[in-house]
């Protein structure tokens, strides 16, 4: 198998341990935790902007640009577990157009 592939699959198997773990435990409803750090913002801004570079990738890469939507609107809503599903089902085609080796 493909290392980067290897790579994907485990990063992607970590985040839905993750989002297990996350389901399981109480999300603050009222949002106060917002106000209380602003480190939480930044961590948030940092994920939406990592949102945002992927979708390029995507937008770039998948050639019908409706089925690349259909994948980068729902990764604001699921996150980055739909981006690593992504680059395990598309890292061959991305190696084959910027000719990657390794």
């Amino acid at each position: 198998m493909n290392p980067l592939k290897l790579i994907a699959i485990l990063l992607f198997v970590a985040f839905l341990a993750l989002m297990g773990w996350g389901f399981m435990s109480k999300w603050p409803i009222d949002g106060g935790v917002f106000n209380s750090d602003p480190w939480l913002v930044v961590m948030l801004g940092d994920l939406m902007i990592g949102f945002a570079l992927i979708s390029l990738v995507i937008f770039i890469v998948e050639p019908v640009k409706w089925k690349a939507m259909l994948w980068i609107v729902p990764m604001f809503i699921i996150g980055n577990g739909l981006s690593a599903l992504w680059l395990i089902l598309n890292i061959d085609k991305i190696r084959a157009r910027f000719s990657l080796q390794g």
